[in-house]
């Protein structure tokens, strides 16, 4: 038997090139069915593509559907209630945060049940616009006090829903109230998230807005005083106030002088007030002297519906001389909040 190296050249490559060509065609990519395998993955993908594709058209028909029966029909039926649980839709956009319409949902639902409760009388487009007021300024108000390092922790709503605890006597009777009052849709979740809403609001009254320590000194004038009468009371209170010198002498002439049996055994103390939001505190005068008068420093005779009063401001923090009403008015020109639904 000759060996293959005796074989001659052409015989050697015919030979090498047929075993070469069975090696191969029993390899995965060189099989004689492959063009068929390759056209049916391909006929697979496309078919894969366009049933993504139309499964997105219709859910954004379904998406865009319900966006019309919600915000330009208000429509709330099973269909949208659907929608709504599987598309995060909006009730406001308020700067970086978005007021999510479940939750305004919630809200309006928890506030007609109250209402009921309590037999309060108001139309459903009330209590819409009501809420989502007060979910657009919750938004503003969460915003702002992060711009002046403000914050409310866990530990703050923790203390806050202790001390609720001790006052309705336990959490069995605090769910129950919560259920009572708002529906069983509110969760306890939902009270804290209400609780520390509500430290928000209260950090910017007490830590933003200007508010100031004040005690007063009151002589009254009949109503219907002559001028000549108000003129003589003006000048005895000027006399009181030669007399003062400094705080401790101011709530000495208070017990003596003042006129104001609620403050007078104080030393004449108000205690901390903030500007109005419709109404002054007891006059435009008083009040204006309040946030500008400088703190240790007695003023002059003010005149209010009351009679005339000295005034001493012992303190005053805060840096925005706004009422409540005003800021909140204020932060809408800024953040022109988007309100999709109950305004």
């Amino acid at each position: 038997m000759k060996s293959s190296m005796s074989q001659p050249p052409r015989a050697r490559r015919l030979r090498v090139a047929s075993a070469l060509y069975e090696r191969f065609t029993r390899s995965t990519h060189f099989h004689p069915d492959f063009q068929f395998s390759r056209t049916s993955r391909f006929v697979s993908a496309r078919i894969v593509l366009w049933s993504a594709a139309f499964f997105a058209v219709v859910f954004y028909a379904m998406v865009a559907g319900a966006d019309i029966g919600i915000f330009r029909h208000h429509a709330d039926n099973r269909f949208t209630k659907v929608m709504e649980r599987v598309f995060p839709y909006p009730a406001a956009v308020v700067g970086q945060d978005v007021v999510p319409l479940s939750r305004f949902r919630k809200e309006v639902n928890a506030r007609i049940v109250y209402s009921q409760k309590h037999q309060q009388s108001a139309s459903l487009k009330d209590v819409e616009s009501l809420v989502a007021n007060q979910l657009v300024n919750k938004a503003m108000y969460a915003q702002e006090i992060s711009k002046y390092k403000i914050s409310v922790s866990t530990a703050d709503v923790d203390a806050s829903l202790q001390d609720i605890y001790k006052q309705v006597g336990g959490s069995d009777k605090l769910n129950a109230y919560i259920k009572d009052n708002y529906g069983s849709s509110i969760t306890l979740a939902d009270f804290r998230l209400w609780i520390q809403e509500s430290l928000v609001e209260s950090a910017i009254q007490h830590q933003i807005l200007q508010r100031a320590e004040v005690s007063h000194i009151l002589l009254a004038v009949p109503a219907d005083a002559t001028p000549d009468q108000v003129e003589t009371i003006r000048k005895k209170v000027l006399d009181i106030k030669s007399k003062v010198t400094d705080v401790t002498s101011f709530a000495a002439a208070a017990k003596q002088y003042s006129e104001d049996v609620s403050s007078r055994d104080k030393g004449g103390s108000l205690g901390i007030t903030v500007r109005g939001d419709d109404k002054p505190v007891i006059s435009a005068d008083f009040q204006n002297a309040v946030f500008s008068l400088p703190v240790g420093q007695v003023s002059d005779p003010i005149k209010s519906s009351f009679g005339w009063h000295l005034i001493l401001v012992t303190s005053r923090e805060g840096s925005v001389d706004k009422s409540m009403k005003q800021y909140t008015l204020d932060l809408r020109a800024t953040y022109k909040p988007k309100m999709f639904i109950g305004n």
